[in-house]
């Protein structure tokens, strides 16, 4: 499930042939806080920082208290939690590009600990992605999931199918 919820979104692209790169490719999935607190802890911010996973696989996710105070320190100074931190930078720089799920949102205040229990979002986003992202179009280089009416909730403008020019346009902001 969590796979699947980290890499199926209506709205994430899938690349074929020349379109691929592996910036595209790791920037091609999405940010949801499954589970809320219980899932930044015991999933290691696994699905919190996904895209920051993607792009930087050899960040540790240090979340347990003993990792965090007695490993991480001993790998090449890698200070504890860094994927949030990460995370924060990656948002800067993808701005609107940034690839994150609101549907299984949650707000740690303590009342909705116990009135908004964050598993029921987290069926929420599986439920929405299973109903939106039912299958891909076998042409285009650049295709989105459709749901089963055949409607994509985006499409691809014609001027990012030159990698070229696209990859100039990000690369002067």
């Amino acid at each position: 499930m969590l796979t699947f919820l980290h890499h199926s979104d209506p709205t994430i692209p899938h690349y074929r042939n020349k379109q691929w790169s592996f910036l595209r490719g790791a920037i091609s999935t999405v940010d949801r806080p499954l589970l809320g607190w219980a899932g930044r802890f015991f999933l290691h911010n696994v699905s919190h920082d996904h895209i920051s996973h993607h792009l930087f696989s050899s960040i540790p996710f240090c979340t347990f208290t003993l990792v965090r105070h007695f490993v991480c320190p001993f790998i090449n100074g890698v200070k504890p939690d860094n994927q949030p931190q990460v995370t924060e930078h990656i948002k800067s720089v993808l701005k609107d590009d940034y690839n994150y799920d609101s549907t299984v949102h949650f707000n740690p205040d303590l009342w909705s600990l116990v009135t908004d229990f964050p598993i029921q979002n987290t069926f929420r986003a599986l439920y929405r992605t299973f109903t939106e992202c039912c299958f891909i179009e076998d042409d285009g280089d650049i295709v989105f999931y459709k749901n089963k009416d055949g409607k994509a909730a985006r499409v691809t403008q014609e001027s990012v199918l030159d990698l070229d020019t696209t990859l100039k346009r990000v690369g002067s902001h």
